[in-house]
């Protein structure tokens, strides 16, 4: 899929099961890379997390939904 396409896509955590977003993509020293914004909820708290990884991991972690 192009990394363009991406962007916006809503993912789900694996670990934690908390939404997320792409938010960015680009490439770096011949490696892709996406950063993802992960909205968690803590009791009546919500967190905003942003982790970049690479785009070959992303699978691993969250899935598309």
């Amino acid at each position: 899929m192009n990394s363009n396409k991406k962007i916006k896509k809503n993912l789900t955590c694996l670990k934690t099961g908390s939404k997320a977003t792409i938010i960015n993509s680009y490439f770096l020293n011949n490696t892709s890379y996406v950063k993802i914004n992960i909205l968690m909820k803590f009791q009546d708290t919500f967190i905003q997390v942003t982790k970049t990884l690479e785009e070959d991991e992303l699978q691993n972690h969250f899935t598309f939904s």
